[in-house]
Protein backbone atom coordinates (compact mmCIF):
# COMPACT_ATOMS: atom_id res chain seq x y z
CA UNK A 1 0.00 0.00 0.00
CA UNK A 2 1.13 3.31 -0.66
CA UNK A 3 0.74 6.64 1.14
CA UNK A 4 -2.11 8.13 -0.48
CA UNK A 5 -4.26 4.42 -0.17
CA UNK A 6 -3.32 4.54 3.61
CA UNK A 7 -4.55 8.29 3.72
CA UNK A 8 -7.80 7.38 1.56
CA UNK A 9 -8.91 4.31 3.76
CA UNK A 10 -7.84 6.46 7.21
CA UNK A 11 -10.40 9.50 5.94
CA UNK A 12 -13.12 6.49 4.88
CA UNK A 13 -12.96 5.17 8.00
CA UNK A 14 -13.49 8.66 10.01
CA UNK A 15 -16.38 9.56 7.60
CA UNK A 16 -18.33 6.27 7.99
CA UNK A 17 -17.72 6.74 11.96
CA UNK A 18 -19.13 9.94 11.62
CA UNK A 19 -22.10 9.30 9.52
CA UNK A 20 -23.18 6.84 11.79
CA UNK A 21 -23.07 9.43 14.68
CA UNK A 22 -24.78 11.74 13.08
CA UNK A 23 -27.64 9.68 11.44
CA UNK A 24 -28.27 7.94 15.59
CA UNK A 25 -28.17 11.34 17.10
CA UNK A 26 -30.72 12.58 13.98
CA UNK A 27 -32.55 9.58 15.09
CA UNK A 28 -32.93 10.57 18.57
CA UNK A 29 -33.61 14.05 17.85
CA UNK A 30 -36.86 13.17 15.50
CA UNK A 31 -37.72 10.34 17.71
CA UNK A 32 -37.94 12.76 20.67
CA UNK A 33 -39.83 15.19 18.92
CA UNK A 34 -42.92 12.86 17.47
CA UNK A 35 -43.51 11.33 21.16
CA UNK A 36 -43.97 14.35 22.85
CA UNK A 37 -46.24 15.48 20.27
CA UNK A 38 -48.05 12.25 20.49
CA UNK A 39 -47.85 12.19 24.05
CA UNK A 40 -49.29 15.97 24.00
CA UNK A 41 -52.07 14.14 21.47
CA UNK A 42 -53.14 11.31 23.71
CA UNK A 43 -53.57 13.62 27.10
CA UNK A 44 -55.60 16.33 24.95
CA UNK A 45 -57.74 13.63 23.29
CA UNK A 46 -58.64 12.81 26.95
CA UNK A 47 -58.97 16.05 28.21
CA UNK A 48 -61.40 16.94 25.61
CA UNK A 49 -63.45 13.84 25.74
CA UNK A 50 -64.23 14.70 29.47
CA UNK A 51 -65.06 18.07 28.89
CA UNK A 52 -67.20 16.82 26.52
CA UNK A 53 -68.84 14.35 28.47
CA UNK A 54 -69.19 16.41 31.50
CA UNK A 55 -70.93 19.38 29.17
CA UNK A 56 -73.67 16.82 29.26
CA UNK A 57 -74.37 16.38 32.43
CA UNK A 58 -77.02 17.65 34.53
CA UNK A 59 -75.43 18.56 37.04
CA UNK A 60 -75.25 22.43 37.92
CA UNK A 61 -73.13 24.25 35.66
CA UNK A 62 -70.75 25.46 38.67
CA UNK A 63 -70.26 21.86 39.36
CA UNK A 64 -69.45 20.96 36.20
CA UNK A 65 -67.42 24.55 35.31
CA UNK A 66 -64.92 23.35 38.69
CA UNK A 67 -65.10 20.10 37.09
CA UNK A 68 -63.29 21.30 33.86
CA UNK A 69 -61.38 23.78 35.64
CA UNK A 70 -59.89 21.60 38.13
CA UNK A 71 -59.16 18.76 35.26
CA UNK A 72 -57.51 21.66 33.01
CA UNK A 73 -54.77 22.43 35.68
CA UNK A 74 -53.99 18.95 36.56
CA UNK A 75 -53.38 18.04 32.92
CA UNK A 76 -50.87 21.75 32.15
CA UNK A 77 -49.09 20.56 35.66
CA UNK A 78 -48.81 17.10 34.49
CA UNK A 79 -47.45 17.63 30.90
CA UNK A 80 -45.09 20.63 32.82
CA UNK A 81 -44.06 18.31 34.81
CA UNK A 82 -43.21 15.80 32.12
CA UNK A 83 -41.50 17.91 30.09
CA UNK A 84 -39.47 19.31 33.17
CA UNK A 85 -38.61 15.78 33.99
CA UNK A 86 -37.19 15.17 30.51
CA UNK A 87 -35.36 18.31 30.00
CA UNK A 88 -34.21 19.50 33.91
CA UNK A 89 -33.79 22.45 33.67
CA UNK A 90 -34.01 25.59 35.99
CA UNK A 91 -36.65 27.33 34.42
CA UNK A 92 -40.69 25.88 35.26
CA UNK A 93 -42.78 25.67 32.08
CA UNK A 94 -45.99 27.19 32.06
CA UNK A 95 -48.60 25.93 34.16
CA UNK A 96 -52.43 27.09 34.02
CA UNK A 97 -53.78 28.02 37.26
CA UNK A 98 -57.71 28.10 36.59
CA UNK A 99 -58.89 26.09 39.93
CA UNK A 100 -56.57 26.70 43.00
CA UNK A 101 -55.08 23.07 44.36
CA UNK A 102 -54.41 22.49 47.82
CA UNK A 103 -51.55 23.73 49.79
CA UNK A 104 -51.20 19.83 51.37
CA UNK A 105 -51.28 18.48 48.20
CA UNK A 106 -49.07 20.76 46.44
CA UNK A 107 -46.48 20.24 49.58
CA UNK A 108 -46.66 16.17 48.90
CA UNK A 109 -46.17 16.62 44.87
CA UNK A 110 -43.37 19.35 45.37
CA UNK A 111 -41.78 16.29 48.22
CA UNK A 112 -41.81 13.25 46.08
CA UNK A 113 -39.56 12.40 42.93
CA UNK A 114 -42.37 10.59 41.37
CA UNK A 115 -44.44 13.81 40.15
CA UNK A 116 -45.73 12.44 36.88
CA UNK A 117 -47.59 9.03 38.62
CA UNK A 118 -49.34 11.03 41.56
CA UNK A 119 -50.33 13.56 38.74
CA UNK A 120 -51.90 10.97 36.76
CA UNK A 121 -52.91 9.15 39.88
CA UNK A 122 -55.07 12.36 40.89
CA UNK A 123 -56.36 12.75 37.45
CA UNK A 124 -57.76 9.66 37.38
CA UNK A 125 -58.88 9.43 40.77
CA UNK A 126 -60.98 12.56 39.83
CA UNK A 127 -62.47 10.77 37.24
CA UNK A 128 -63.48 7.88 39.09
CA UNK A 129 -64.98 10.29 41.75
CA UNK A 130 -66.93 12.27 39.34
CA UNK A 131 -68.23 9.07 37.55
CA UNK A 132 -69.27 8.11 40.57
CA UNK A 133 -71.29 10.91 41.83
CA UNK A 134 -72.95 11.29 38.58
CA UNK A 135 -71.53 13.93 36.75
CA UNK A 136 -69.71 11.95 34.24
CA UNK A 137 -73.00 9.48 33.44
CA UNK A 138 -70.96 7.76 30.50
CA UNK A 139 -70.61 4.13 30.09
CA UNK A 140 -67.79 2.58 31.23
CA UNK A 141 -66.84 1.14 28.06
CA UNK A 142 -66.61 4.25 26.41
CA UNK A 143 -64.95 6.02 29.47
CA UNK A 144 -62.35 3.33 29.18
CA UNK A 145 -60.90 4.90 26.28
CA UNK A 146 -59.85 7.84 28.30
CA UNK A 147 -58.05 5.94 30.10
CA UNK A 148 -56.35 4.36 28.06
CA UNK A 149 -55.03 7.21 26.34
CA UNK A 150 -53.58 8.52 28.91
CA UNK A 151 -51.91 5.97 29.65
CA UNK A 152 -50.59 6.02 26.17
CA UNK A 153 -49.70 8.79 26.51
CA UNK A 154 -47.72 8.18 29.88
CA UNK A 155 -45.71 5.71 28.18
CA UNK A 156 -44.76 7.95 25.11
CA UNK A 157 -42.78 10.60 28.03
CA UNK A 158 -41.50 7.13 29.33
CA UNK A 159 -40.02 6.73 25.88
CA UNK A 160 -38.85 10.37 25.66
CA UNK A 161 -37.11 10.02 29.21
CA UNK A 162 -35.41 7.33 27.41
CA UNK A 163 -33.60 9.14 24.99
CA UNK A 164 -32.76 11.83 27.69
CA UNK A 165 -30.95 9.27 30.42
CA UNK A 166 -29.25 6.76 27.66
CA UNK A 167 -26.70 9.07 26.44
CA UNK A 168 -24.66 7.93 23.37
CA UNK A 169 -21.78 5.36 24.00
CA UNK A 170 -19.17 8.11 25.56
CA UNK A 171 -16.04 5.39 24.42
CA UNK A 172 -17.51 5.36 20.69
CA UNK A 173 -17.64 9.58 21.30
CA UNK A 174 -14.19 9.56 22.26
CA UNK A 175 -12.74 7.18 20.15
CA UNK A 176 -14.08 9.64 17.31
CA UNK A 177 -12.50 12.98 18.73
CA UNK A 178 -8.90 11.52 19.22
CA UNK A 179 -9.18 9.96 15.02
CA UNK A 180 -10.12 13.57 14.23
CA UNK A 181 -7.74 15.44 16.53
CA UNK A 182 -4.80 12.76 14.77
CA UNK A 183 -6.63 13.44 11.21
CA UNK A 184 -6.39 17.43 12.41
CA UNK A 185 -2.57 17.13 12.83
CA UNK A 186 -1.93 15.00 9.75
CA UNK A 187 -3.98 16.05 7.14
CA UNK A 188 -1.75 19.08 6.82
CA UNK A 189 1.25 17.29 6.42
CA UNK A 190 0.21 14.47 3.79
CA UNK A 191 -2.12 16.39 1.70
CA UNK A 192 1.61 18.56 1.50
CA UNK A 193 3.49 15.52 0.38
CA UNK A 194 1.09 14.25 -2.41
CA UNK A 195 -0.32 17.58 -3.62
CA UNK A 196 2.34 19.67 -5.55
CA UNK A 197 0.91 22.86 -5.47
CA UNK A 198 0.62 24.15 -1.58
CA UNK A 199 -2.73 26.29 -1.86
CA UNK A 200 -4.24 22.79 -3.47
CA UNK A 201 -2.71 21.01 -0.33
CA UNK A 202 -3.98 23.96 2.19
CA UNK A 203 -7.72 23.66 0.53
CA UNK A 204 -8.38 20.14 0.49
CA UNK A 205 -6.41 20.15 4.14
CA UNK A 206 -9.18 22.30 5.27
CA UNK A 207 -12.25 21.50 3.88
CA UNK A 208 -11.60 17.82 4.95
CA UNK A 209 -10.38 18.45 8.50
CA UNK A 210 -13.41 21.32 8.75
CA UNK A 211 -16.06 19.12 7.30
CA UNK A 212 -15.47 16.43 9.76
CA UNK A 213 -15.45 18.45 12.49
CA UNK A 214 -18.46 20.30 11.59
CA UNK A 215 -20.13 16.69 11.18
CA UNK A 216 -19.19 15.53 14.71
CA UNK A 217 -20.46 19.15 16.56
CA UNK A 218 -23.71 18.50 14.43
CA UNK A 219 -24.01 15.36 16.05
CA UNK A 220 -23.38 16.17 19.68
CA UNK A 221 -25.73 19.25 19.02
CA UNK A 222 -28.86 17.43 18.01
CA UNK A 223 -28.16 13.91 19.75
CA UNK A 224 -29.20 15.01 23.27
CA UNK A 225 -32.66 17.50 22.13
CA UNK A 226 -34.44 18.41 25.21
CA UNK A 227 -32.90 21.92 26.37
CA UNK A 228 -33.18 25.58 25.69
CA UNK A 229 -30.39 25.57 22.82
CA UNK A 230 -31.26 27.12 19.52
CA UNK A 231 -31.02 23.55 17.96
CA UNK A 232 -33.28 21.62 20.74
CA UNK A 233 -37.05 20.53 20.73
CA UNK A 234 -38.83 23.83 21.32
CA UNK A 235 -40.33 22.76 24.40
CA UNK A 236 -41.28 25.75 25.66
CA UNK A 237 -43.68 26.66 23.12
CA UNK A 238 -44.99 23.13 23.48
CA UNK A 239 -46.74 23.93 26.63
CA UNK A 240 -47.77 26.94 25.65
CA UNK A 241 -49.56 25.49 22.77
CA UNK A 242 -50.59 22.99 25.37
CA UNK A 243 -52.10 25.39 27.61
CA UNK A 244 -54.00 27.32 25.03
CA UNK A 245 -55.61 23.86 24.01
CA UNK A 246 -56.80 23.56 27.13
CA UNK A 247 -57.54 26.93 27.64
CA UNK A 248 -60.08 27.08 24.55
CA UNK A 249 -61.58 23.24 25.09
CA UNK A 250 -63.40 24.73 27.80
CA UNK A 251 -64.69 27.98 26.94
CA UNK A 252 -68.36 27.68 26.72
CA UNK A 253 -68.33 28.44 22.79
CA UNK A 254 -66.38 25.07 21.89
CA UNK A 255 -68.69 23.51 24.17
CA UNK A 256 -71.87 24.53 21.71
CA UNK A 257 -72.19 22.44 18.53
CA UNK A 258 -73.15 25.13 16.23
CA UNK A 259 -76.32 24.35 14.07
CA UNK A 260 -78.20 25.25 10.91
CA UNK A 261 -81.23 27.29 11.19
CA UNK A 262 -83.63 24.52 10.11
CA UNK A 263 -81.68 22.34 13.57
CA UNK A 264 -83.03 25.43 15.32
CA UNK A 265 -86.18 25.82 13.90
CA UNK A 266 -86.70 21.91 14.92
CA UNK A 267 -85.01 22.09 18.36
CA UNK A 268 -87.44 24.79 19.45
CA UNK A 269 -90.54 23.54 17.31
CA UNK A 270 -89.82 20.16 19.70
CA UNK A 271 -88.88 22.20 22.99
CA UNK A 272 -92.45 24.08 22.74
CA UNK A 273 -94.51 21.44 22.40
CA UNK A 274 -92.40 19.11 25.35
CA UNK A 275 -93.83 22.25 27.33
CA UNK A 276 -97.04 22.03 25.84
CA UNK A 277 -97.45 17.93 26.84
CA UNK A 278 -96.17 19.16 30.40
CA UNK A 279 -98.88 21.83 31.01
CA UNK A 280 -102.03 19.35 29.93
CA UNK A 281 -100.32 16.59 31.81
CA UNK A 282 -100.13 18.51 35.16
CA UNK A 283 -103.90 19.96 34.14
Amino acid sequence: LNSSQVWTGYNFLIAFLLTFRTGQAYSRWWEGGTLLQQAQGEWLSAFSNLVAFAAESTHDQESIRHFQRLLATLMSNLFSTSLNTIAQLEDKFEVLNLAALSEDGMKFLASHPDKIEILLQWIQRLVVEEMSSGLLSIPAPIMSRVFQELSRGRVSITNVRKISVFMFPFPYSQLITLMLMLHSFMAPVVTGFLLQKWYWAFLIAFLSVFAFWSLNYVAVEIEAPFGDDANDLPMYQMQESFNAALVTLIETEAQIVPRSREDEARRAFLRQRMEEEREVSKA
